[in-house]
């Protein structure tokens, strides 16, 4: 067989996607030691050459006086490259990768702006998605229900096998009483050994329990009348313990062949929708309701909220087994149309009791769907419009259920009444209906019979720019602000007039004057204690006390400065050179992600060349040791001393600043301030 050269393969083609793929990745390694040669260097030691004549690596020693580079053969695997000599592998070189830094990278496209490369960089609108965003979850709910086995659990209840111990679960469980003591959680650590068990008490079932009556799956009339679908959130996050990894549930009054089930969530829509991320979940954000935000806003097609429903009200006398919460609006509509769905073969023309209120919801009177023989009971204005009713189940709806008989009522509302709430359901309509998805109210007329409720309308307001800065705290910035008097008398602070306070203007961090006069960056009359005044003692306070900022900034240098680098290091603290080295690495060491600014000190009207060497030796040292960024306020704030131009007050008194000296200090440092913290 004729030999098949990478070239030759190439042209050929191949069907299997995962051979295209090997073979691609082969030809690309060749084709990097194509361009890769071998070269004996002045050394002695052989390095590999590329195109352009760079050597790389530190050279390669080939023990042996049989080796012959011309039999040498390179195999790439990875980003190393082996060399083999007839066969034989006699050295390995690691190819470096190119790696760009955030700072290198960062200057590129500094420099592509300041030059007008890069211009009119804005963000079109529509443009920015959940996923190019950090204040947006998307949550995949196509599948909520949590899967567990339900074993027993005691006398009528049910337990869960072992669950993990997420934020938030809701149990659903069909229970005889839905007036509380229906659940239990154990907490297990992640050997699956019992930490603790809790036992809500009657706030927990009040704050909690969210009761939904439905049908059940078999039993008397009598179980009809008083079992209930009832539903718990369970706030798992907010209450378990430490160390908490799995939980078990215990449901209790449960009748036997009853299902119980847990949810990740009672949304019932497939697929997926936003959220917002837990770090912004502040109390801010708690305390914003959906009804008093203008950037989203639910909307059910019924006017009944069916899920959230509770035992016992007095503006329901007698035998009141449970009423909506909800009330609905009907200051405007006097006619409100209800569908309900039974799997029974039966007429029903009276839906249920009405409490009926007024304009501030103040209870009316209830009128009743039977009042009987007793004149003193209102009779409710109920009237059927649609009834479908065979004695079969033949009727389909949207969940794949199938009723016998589908029926929709419209009730008069008597004029005093601005608001009504329904109570005491049909006793018929409680045993045979699928109120869970298909008790539907409307203003208008229902059309579709077999529609489901939970149908929502969600409108987002896209300006969330807006929405993001009036509702989300965003955590403050820090800065300290190290100096002599220039900071002492000139900085002020963020309340109080001087060029700290422009700062905290133009940019909202909290900042914090740490300036004392006569200063110098040295320690001063051998004071090494943290409540010294040098550069050197403030810095030690800070650490002493683990205090941390966003940005520290030194304006150092006015007082005492050296004109030459006297070469110290950070063991030396009594030199300028020296305390200014101990300065850089203590900060690193102790907080490493924080950002440090040097300011090197402004003109002034004597002494100015002196200052300017003084700078000098600050900036080389704090740039080319510890890539420390400087800040010329000497060059670049525009303060000039009164001798240059006179009565322009940038200068007090020929060195400290005045009231134009702080504006212009002020304004440049909170330029610089911006950009490092990226504001």
């Amino acid at each position: 067989m004729a030999e098949t050269d990478i070239k030759s393969i190439n042209k050929r083609p191949v069907h299997d996607t995962k051979a295209r793929e090997d073979i691609e990745k082969l030809s690309s390694q060749y084709k990097d030691i194509a361009n890769l040669s071998l070269t004996k260097h002045t050394d002695g030691k052989v390095y590999i050459k590329k195109q352009d004549g760079t050597l790389l690596g530190a050279g390669i020693e080939i023990s042996g006086s049989d080796v012959d580079l011309s039999k040498i053969t390179m195999s790439m695997s990875g980003q190393t490259l082996k060399l083999l000599n007839n066969g034989a592998q006699i050295a390995t070189v690691e190819i470096p990768t190119a790696v760009v830094t955030d700072e290198q990278l960062t200057s590129i496209i500094q420099s592509k702006i300041d030059d007008g490369t890069l211009t009119n960089m804005t963000i079109t609108d529509n443009s920015i998605t959940p996923q190019k965003t950090d204040f947006f979850n998307v949550i995949d709910i196509t599948n909520s229900v949590i899967e567990t086995t339900w074993g027993d659990g005691g006398y009528n209840a049910v337990k869960t096998d072992y669950v993990d111990a997420i934020d938030e679960i809701y149990v659903i469980i069909n229970s005889v009483s839905g007036a509380g003591n229906e659940i239990k959680i154990d907490y297990y650590n992640s050997s699956k050994t019992l930490i603790s068990t809790y036992t809500p008490d009657n706030d927990f079932y009040t704050k909690y329990r969210e009761t939904i009556f439905t049908s059940p799956t078999g039993g008397s009339s009598v179980d009809y009348a008083f079992a209930r679908i009832v539903t718990f959130k369970l706030p798992i996050k907010e209450l378990k313990p430490e160390g908490t990894v799995y939980i078990k549930i215990t449901a209790s009054y449960i009748k036997t062949g009853d299902s119980c089930e847990l949810r990740k969530t009672l949304d019932t829509r497939n697929g997926k929708y936003i959220s917002l991320d837990d770090k912004y979940n502040n109390d801010l954000i708690k305390n914003i309701d959906i009804s008093n935000t203008n950037f989203k806003t639910i909307s059910n097609n019924s006017l009944l909220n069916y899920k959230k429903v509770a035992v016992g009200s007095t503006d329901f006398p007698g035998n009141n087994i449970l009423y909506f919460t909800d009330y609905i609006d009907t200051s405007a509509n006097k006619e409100i149309y209800i569908r309900f769905a039974i799997n029974s073969s039966m007429q029903i023309t009276n839906f249920s009791d009405v409490a009926l209120y007024d304009e501030n919801k103040q209870y009316i009177k209830t009128v009743y769907a039977n009042p009987g023989s007793d004149t003193s009971k209102e009779q409710a204005n109920f009237a059927v419009i649609y009834n479908d009713m065979t004695f079969e189940a033949n009727k389909e709806l949207e969940n794949g259920e199938k009723v016998k008989t589908i029926t929709i009522v419209k009730l008069t509302v008597p004029d005093e009444a601005k608001y009504i709430r329904f109570g005491n359901i049909d006793l018929y309509i409680k045993q045979f209906a699928k109120l869970w998805n298909f008790l539907y109210v409307s203003y208008e007329p229902i059309t579709n019979t077999y529609r489901m409720t939970d149908t929502y309308n969600v409108e987002i307001n896209t300006d969330f720019k807006e929405l993001v800065n009036e509702c989300i705290e965003k955590p403050k910035k820090t800065m300290c602000c190290i100096g002599d008097s220039l900071t002492n008398w000139g900085g002020g602070t963020d309340s109080t007039d001087g060029f700290l306070k422009i700062v905290h203007d133009k940019t909202g961090v909290m900042t914090n004057n740490r300036g004392h006069a006569g200063a110098w960056w040295q320690i001063q009359n051998n004071d090494e204690s943290i409540n010294g005044t040098s550069a050197v003692n403030r810095v030690d306070y800070i650490v002493a006390n683990n205090e941390k900022f966003n940005l520290y900034c030194f304006i150092m240098g006015s007082n005492a400065g050296s004109s030459t680098d006297t070469g110290e290091t950070s063991s030396n603290k009594t030199t300028m050179c020296g305390a200014i080295r101990y300065c850089m690495e203590t900060l690193k060491a102790h907080d490493p992600t924080a950002q440090i600014l040097v300011c090197l000190p402004p003109q002034r009207a004597e002494g100015n060349d002196g200052q300017l060497l003084v700078n000098g030796v600050i900036k080389k040292i704090v740039e080319d040791e510890y890539s420390v960024r400087t800040l010329d306020l000497y060059r670049h704030s525009g303060v000039v001393p009164n001798t240059t131009i006179a009565n322009a007050n940038y200068l007090s008194d020929g060195l400290h600043l005045g009231d134009n000296g702080k504006t212009a200090i002020g304004n440049t440092l909170a330029s610089e301030v911006k950009y490092m913290l990226c504001l």
